[in-house]
């Protein structure tokens, strides 16, 4: 069994209702991971190690390379999970980690703990999650058309005349 050294701290990064980063910080490089997720159902990930891959019924993810790359030492992203949308949001977390070194050797390592996803994958024109705000034909949310002119033009200076008639000048009058 190889010798436990380093160490390497993972964190959530942005986290949407589809998917979530998971960080990592490292004083070694590194060449392979394993987690198990829960609360979500997974569907990807991906990272800058060539291999990496889930299973959707097990909520595990590995990655590492067959070709000897690692990430380097230092922070950054260590997978990108994406998952099923939830209209009533979730909490994912990450457990039973386990970190290798490029040279494969266990490395001591803290998981990220959980994070809630927002649960809102529909927002309406004015950003409400599941609202019913709407577009009207001039791209403005929820005005009901109040920039077309009489002609039906967006932002247009045609008018109505006394006799009710657009752009008529007034020409059915008596």
């Amino acid at each position: 069994d190889a010798a436990i050294c380093g160490s390497v701290a993972l964190s959530f990064g942005a986290v949407t209702d589809q998917s979530a980063e998971v960080l990592y910080s490292s004083n070694f490089d590194i060449g392979g991971f394993q987690f198990d997720t829960d609360g979500v159902d997974l569907t990807g990930v991906a990272s800058d190690l060539s291999d990496a891959s889930f299973s959707g019924a097990t909520g595990i993810v590995i990655g590492f390379s067959l070709s000897g790359g690692s990430l380097p030492a230092g922070d950054g992203v260590l997978a990108t999970v994406s998952f099923s949308p939830t209209n009533d949001g979730a909490s994912l977390s990450a457990s039973s980690v386990t970190v290798s070194s490029a040279g494969g050797v266990t490395l001591a390592s803290s998981g990220p703990g959980s994070t809630a996803t927002d649960g809102c994958y529909e927002t309406d024109c004015a950003g409400v999650c599941y609202g019913d705000s709407a577009l009207d034909d001039c791209g403005v949310c929820d005005g009901g058309n109040a920039d077309q002119d009489c002609a039906g033009v967006c932002g247009g200076d045609s008018a109505l005349d006394d006799c009710g008639v657009c752009d008529g000048g007034n020409a059915d009058q008596d």
